[in-house]
């Protein structure tokens, strides 16, 4: 079923004010509503910018195994990669996989990850950021 506009635009603002939490210091309060938002969203946008919120929660508390499940699951729900919001998602799951790996000790999962990463901009007509190498 197609999803009407409205829907949309109202699941992307709650979306705008989960980030507007995280970035401004209620980071519990973000956390908990996007733990409830999940279920009820539809929209692909809406999840993998969700489940992206969720990933850079977990990264932040040093859960890391959490981090990086989140991580692939905003990977799974973005919809297409040829737009730039797709293309930037894409980026930053892999720059996040990359530190949570680095975490980890698995360097090899560092260079993959950030190669995926960089493949995924260079695939592009336009490329709209480099990516840092995430190295020891």
């Amino acid at each position: 079923m197609a999803q009407s506009t409205v829907t949309i635009s109202r699941e992307n603002e709650k979306v705008d004010s989960l980030y507007y939490y995280f970035n401004n210091g209620s980071d519990k309060k973000a956390y908990q509503q996007a733990q409830h938002l999940l279920t009820k969203f539809k929209n692909n946008k809406a999840l993998a910018n969700t489940n992206l919120l969720l990933a850079y929660y977990h990264n932040k508390y040093a859960a890391i195994d959490s981090s990086i499940y989140y991580t692939h699951q905003a990977l799974k729900s973005k919809s297409t990669v040829n737009d730039s919001l797709g293309i930037r998602l894409t980026i930053l799951a892999y720059q996040l996989l990359a530190m949570n790996n680095k975490k980890k000790g698995y360097i090899t999962k560092v260079k993959s990850g950030t190669l995926r990463g960089q493949n995924s901009v260079r695939n592009t007509t336009r490329p709209i950021c480099i990516i840092r190498i995430y190295m020891v």
